[in-house]
């Protein structure tokens, strides 16, 4: 579900960045020489009036001059000749000879090249030229969104927000990015602002309804239906749509109108039917209020792994503790003591006599496995600590946290990893608990949530709530056993993924292992089934996981039998494929081996199926 979101607001950005570059054609005004006409054609957006001009002047004047140059690549830039433009700005122009134009539209070619850090860099000496330069601004906002970097992306909105001429883009654009950073209220006020501007932003007029829609769902999640509804009649009385009756179908349940609701409803021709994955625009409501009518689910759930992967505040307390200073893995002479202080866990680090303290604000993982610290210095820096809780296959203990590679200073790395202040712990955050919350609405119903709750894989419960007890046949909630299994195996790999900057070279590599949803998507028995095979065919996420090999091997003698009556599972059409070397038993062990993963002290299940030949090797 993330995934599918977080695609959407990237697409939509880049909807907005396109527009200011898009070339506009005019006839070129008269000028006393052919460097004058170009910088007036380019002015006016005649890209190739003002690219003729800058040739001619190179051409009778001076073919160095690095006004008519700029000009030139500028103006074949803007043009979509990129291929032309970057020879000028890279061998004939140079860095210190470029303005904040020709920087951002070097960036801009850059980053169409696959090359975006080049393009950050580009974008950045842009307003360090000119701090109001707005495409560059806006084009920030869509690079760091791309990445992930949510807390710069809003930061660059908010400053073309306040660019003379260029404050509704702005506004759009911060509207879009407070809503990819799960700050609803924030998103509903400034993309309202945006569209309520007369004339509207560049941008919206080719989507409307786009924003619209953005808009609605985040008024409703906040649990402002008024908010909604007039711009859902908008969509409406321009034209049928599914989607907006379905949303209609929500802002009436939110108002309290019944029948408008079903009204709307069957407008929507079974919207949700066709989204089953789809978070639902609601209000949440906390694990405690879905176990009131789910008690047993939610019994099972609270054993499982799931609801212990997050620890703050006095769970922090419970945690186990070393029982002195810990030698730094790296640095002679550095030690870390972790303890409790009054109320608070602490963790003190001595480097060359100086002391460093920081308060552990979370901590990552279940204590009868694997346990991550994270702490917050004075400064405000988040920290992951050097060292990490391991009770697993070797017994237990303290060692290096997994990730950590060191760095060369030793003040840096004896401190430990720093973490971006919001979104590198918005990222972490996002796998291990329910919701994270931005904006003045930090603390809802679910913060009181152990870890991963309900709501976390069935999305907001408000409107379930008030669908049931208003009899409605759309529960209102998010179903994945309705959903393909594909779709859930997806759902399911947006958090059980291997976090890095590069994909491992190859399928065997053994750097894979913590990639469960993805090597799976690579076995025949997914490939061959149309991805009928997936996480939910061997686990139950409200369940702690299985340790029987017999639990697993049922789910593959379900298809891999010597007799179609031992193969409930396996579709008419397809052949009897038994073991030959032992059809009853044995499937993981030769199949589905554990690897080795050190910094662990444990292994984990290799999930991509197949005839292993040679035993896996150890993972980092």
């Amino acid at each position: 579900m993330k995934t599918v979101a977080r695609r959407h607001f990237v697409l939509i950005l880049a909807s907005l960045l396109a527009v200011p570059i898009t070339a506009c054609r005019g006839p070129a005004s008269p000028g006393s020489t052919p460097l004058e006409r170009s910088a007036d054609s380019y002015a006016r957006g005649d890209y190739d009036s003002a690219a003729s001009f800058a040739r001619e002047h190179l051409t009778r004047v001076d073919p160095d001059d690095p006004d008519a140059l700029r000009l030139l690549a500028r103006s074949w830039c803007r043009s979509g000749r990129e291929d032309d433009a970057l020879p000028i700005f890279e061998v004939r122009l140079g860095l210190d000879a470029m303005q904040a134009e020709d920087l951002y539209l070097y960036g801009v070619a850059l980053d169409r090249r696959g090359q975006p850090d080049l393009a950050l860099d580009l974008w950045e000496r842009a307003l360090d030229a000119d701090p109001d330069h707005p495409e560059a601004l806006a084009a920030l906002v869509y690079l760091h969104s791309r990445g992930k970097r949510l807390d710069e992306a809003r930061h660059a909105a908010e400053r073309l927000a306040r660019v003379p001429g260029w404050e509704a883009q702005g506004e759009l654009m911060l509207g879009v990015a407070l809503a990819e950073s799960n700050d609803p209220r924030g998103a509903a006020e400034w993309l309202g602002r945006a569209l309520r501007r007369d004339p509207p932003p560049p941008g919206f007029l080719e989507s409307p309804d786009r924003y619209r829609l953005l808009l609605v769902r985040s008024a409703l999640r906040v649990g402002h239906p008024d908010e909604a509804v007039g711009p859902l009649r908008q969509i409406l009385d321009a034209s049928p749509s599914a989607e907006a009756s379905w949303l209609l179908s929500r802002a009436e349940l939110q108002r309290g109108d019944v029948p408008s609701a079903i009204e709307a409803l069957e407008r929507a021709k079974g919207y949700r039917s066709d989204h089953p994955l789809e978070p639902e625009p609601s209000p949440y409501v906390g694990e405690a209020r879905c176990a009131e009518c789910h008690p047993r689910i939610a019994r099972e759930a609270a054993a499982s792994r799931h609801s212990k992967t997050l620890h703050r505040g006095e769970d922090l307390l419970t945690l186990p503790l070393p029982e002195g200073p810990l030698p730094d893995p790296d640095e002679p002479g550095v030690s870390h003591r972790v303890g409790r202080s009054g109320d608070v866990l602490e963790v003190e680090t001595r480097v060359d006599g100086r002391s460093f303290r920081a308060v552990v604000e979370a901590a990552f993982g279940d204590p009868d496995r694997y346990v991550t610290m994270v702490s917050r210095d004075d400064s405000g820096t988040y920290r992951t600590l050097r060292h990490s809780f391991h009770r697993m296959g070797d017994g237990s203990g303290w060692d290096r946290t997994l990730g950590d590679t060191g760095r060369a200073d030793r003040l840096a790395n004896a401190l430990g990893r720093p973490i971006d202040s919001r979104d590198g712990v918005v990222r972490c955050l996002a796998c291990h608990a329910t919701n994270v919350r931005f904006g003045p609405d930090r603390v809802g119903p679910e913060s009181a949530d152990s870890a991963i709750g309900c709501e976390h894989c069935h999305g907001p419960g408000a409107h379930h709530v008030a669908a049931v007890a208003a009899g409605l046949t759309d529960l209102a909630i998010v179903d994945p056993s309705s959903a393909p299994t594909v779709a859930v195996t997806d759902s399911c790999s947006s958090c059980h993924v291997l976090e890095t900057d590069s994909e491992p070279a190859s399928r065997g590599d053994p750097a894979w292992i913590r990639s469960q949803g993805k090597t799976l998507s690579w076995s025949r028995c997914y490939s061959r089934s149309g991805g009928a095979i997936g996480c939910v065919s061997c686990h139950d996420p409200h369940r702690p996981t299985s340790r029987s090999a017999p639990h697993y091997e049922a789910a593959c003698l379900s298809c891999h039998a010597p007799s179609r009556d031992l193969a409930p599972d396996l579709p008419p059409e397809a052949p009897l494929a038994s073991c030959p070397v032992d059809p009853s038993q044995g499937c993981v062990d030769c199949h589905m081996p554990s690897v080795e993963v050190p910094a662990l002290h444990d292994s984990l299940t290799d999930h991509y199926i197949r005839v292993v030949v040679d035993p896996p090797a150890p993972s980092d």
